[in-house]
């Protein structure tokens, strides 16, 4: 019986969405794939009653967890929470945590999932862009340089931070290290001569089923999942690393029938195999997504390293110091885009993403079609927030973030809330500072509707004109006085929290993107609405 592997996902995507567990199960929603590269996954998870989802730890990913029904507790660190309709709950990575369903129906909770690749991850690939690398002191060929006790190093390293096994084989499919953490079952399987290149991780064919820009998820053994990610080196192919060898279902007859047949076939101790087979983790696709992630960083971190060391061989003493410097560039850079992120992770707004989770939720139990739309909109507007690392963007980017936002609001509030944009002339499209436009639209939805029970128009409108774009954010809300407005900076908070902290946000970002040299003013009259305008120079983005 020749080993047959197939790309996740695979033909079965009603399978592939979903896992089985001897506690419970798991519906995914939305996993990343080459159309939505920002690693974000939605699942819907269920735990029966009296059942335990086992403890565990949060390897290179964090969790956002909202019950939608049932009741348990939820032990995060060792801290027992209660568990019940409406609790959010963040996971932060690298916490150890259990759910146990304690009531008398399925526990059911909607779970987001965002990769972040873990501290031990993030050093190691930094180390192989400077010291460990440099410490191979004369010059190796590429692909030998696979072969060396640096390479079995870093494997051994980034398998003990993700916690799955890694093997690392030359474009012929062979071993050039040593597997470290390999399960029993696959050592097993690897004795015999007859499964010598049956399997994703030993095929020298293994380049027609392997993106070359990225890693590649790949199903061999029955149920068992793995990730392959290329070594390019100025465009040749050294060799594949390969991690996971983990399964992703719980097994069931089909799979310990195929099992019998793999040892039928390749010779081996039948009993043997079935133990060692029961012996697998089996792990969350959360687990396996966020390990290609990181598997991606060091990969990138060996390519870029080799590059550096052949260019270090063949240029002059002057120019190898000038990497040594680029390196330190490098550094700072990593280093700045952490503290980025860090800023950027405070944008998300909880209140939003949790009544976001609700009204998904709602739509889900209910089997309405527009909860799909939703979770698209949603993923769609964190995949903006996550990834635009910058402190600008373009019009038409913003609006579309805008969009996605209102697609969620419209599905809250029903047909009472209506909106409009208009942009003028349709085509401009000059840099923004990020982010400015759902602030204002939430302020004018939160602050001016919700007391009108969210019967009202929003309305934005982009005007291009004489080198200035003027924005107008304005609605048909209950206003508020004129006094707050002016003296707007020195209320207090209680006041500010009132009005909401949007406009704050806005006008700093207005004052850091350009100086003093914007317009920020806003009109409102108790019962007859707010208007918000804004005018900043409408500047290309190769000028700005």
């Amino acid at each position: 019986m020749e080993l047959k592997y197939t790309l996740l996902p695979g033909k079965d995507e009603a399978r592939l969405g979903r896992q089985d567990f001897a506690d419970g199960r798991f519906e995914w929603i939305r996993l990343p794939d080459e159309s939505t590269p920002d690693g974000i996954m939605i699942a819907r998870c269920t735990i029966e009653p009296g059942r335990e989802w086992p403890e565990h730890w949060h390897t290179g990913y964090e969790q956002m967890l909202f019950v939608v029904s049932g009741s348990g507790v939820h032990s995060v660190n060792g801290e027992k929470r209660e568990l019940y309709p409406g609790v959010v709950e963040f996971l932060p990575v690298g916490a150890s945590h259990y759910v146990l369903n304690t009531g008398n129906e399925p526990l059911t909770h909607l779970s987001v999932y965002h990769p972040i690749t873990p501290k031990e991850v993030r050093e190691l690939a930094l180390d192989i862009q400077g010291d460990e690398i440099a410490s191979v002191e004369e010059q190796i060929d590429p692909i030998e340089f696979l072969r060396t006790p640096v390479m079995q190093s870093i494997q051994d390293k980034f398998a003990a931070a993700v916690g799955l096994g890694v093997v690392t084989v030359d474009v012929n499919g062979s071993l050039v290290t040593e597997p470290t953490r390999l399960p029993s079952f696959c050592r097993y399987v690897q004795q015999s001569s007859k499964a010598i290149h049956r399997c994703p991780a030993f095929d020298p064919c293994l380049r027609e089923h392997v993106d070359a820009r990225g890693y590649t998820m790949l199903n061999c053994c029955p149920g068992v999942a793995c990730v392959v990610m290329p070594l390019n080196v100025n465009g040749e192919l050294l060799g594949y690393m390969v991690c996971g060898f983990v399964k992703i279902e719980q097994s069931d007859e089909s799979h310990l029938d195929a099992v019998r047949r793999i040892g039928a076939d390749f010779g081996l101790d039948e009993d043997i195999l079935l133990e060692y087979y029961e012996e697998m983790e089996v792990v969350l696709k959360a687990q396996i997504v966020a390990a290609a992630e990181s598997l991606q960083s060091i990969a990138n971190a060996i390519v870029s390293s080799q590059i550096r060391e052949t260019q270090r061989h063949h240029e002059s003493e002057y120019h190898a110091e000038m990497v040594k410097k680029l390196q330190a560039i490098n550094s700072l850079e990593h280093d700045l885009q952490e503290a980025e992120f860090r800023a950027l992770e405070a944008r998300i707004n909880p209140h939003f993403l949790f009544n976001a989770l609700n009204t998904i939720a709602e739509a889900v139990s209910k089997s309405d079609e527009s909860g799909e739309d939703m979770v698209y909109a949603l993923s769609e507007f964190l995949r903006f927030s996550l990834s635009n690392t910058c402190s600008t963007t373009t019009l038409s980017q913003e609006i579309k973030c805008l969009e996605n936002y209102l697609r969620i609001q419209h599905a809250r509030f029903g047909s009472g809330l209506r909106t409009e944009i208009t942009v003028e002339p349709p085509d401009a499209n000059p840099v923004v500072p990020s982010m400015i436009l759902q602030p204002l639209v939430e302020n004018a939805i939160v602050h001016g509707l919700s007391s009108l029970k969210y019967e009202g128009l929003v309305k934005v409108a982009a005007v291009v004109d004489n080198g200035w774009l003027t924005i107008s954010v304005s609605d048909t809300g209950v206003g508020f006085d004129e006094d707050m407005i002016i003296d707007f900076p020195n209320l207090s908070f209680p006041q500010r929290k009132r009005q909401g902290l949007g406009l704050r946000y806005v006008r700093t970002k207005l004052q850091h993107t350009f100086g003093d040299e914007y317009v920020f003013s806003v009109e409102s009259l108790p019962g007859h609405g707010t208007t918000v305008l804004i005018e900043m120079p409408a500047k290309e983005s190769d000028i700005l």
